[in-house]
């Protein structure tokens, strides 16, 4: 009697019973990281060099899980500290 083979797939974060590396989240390579931020892959490696955003090492090898890189947009969000000022109005007479 033969035992089908479980696989996992690398796209999928879904567990598959029988798999103990199946509940670990992908690790983004430093060009998927970058097109997640929508910023150049060379900020991207260069911010991980200088420990500006946090980063999984991997022998000579950097990774990025994305919860790591959604805490790093929302820590970088500038927030909102003036009133927006209401648009003066046109004062002049309306032509008929």
């Amino acid at each position: 009697m033969s035992v089908p083979c479980e696989s996992v797939s690398t796209t999928d974060a879904q567990p598959v019973a029988g798999n103990a590396h199946a509940t670990a989240k992908r690790l983004l390579t430093i060009q998927e990281a970058a097109a997640h931020l929508n910023a150049p892959a060379t900020w991207v490696s260069q911010a991980a060099r200088q420990r500006k955003v946090r980063s999984v090492r991997l022998g000579k090898h950097i990774r990025f899980r994305p919860e790591d890189l959604e805490e790093l947009i929302a820590a970088s969000e500038t927030p909102v500290t003036v009133a927006l000022m209401p648009r003066p109005r046109d004062r002049r007479r309306a032509r008929l």
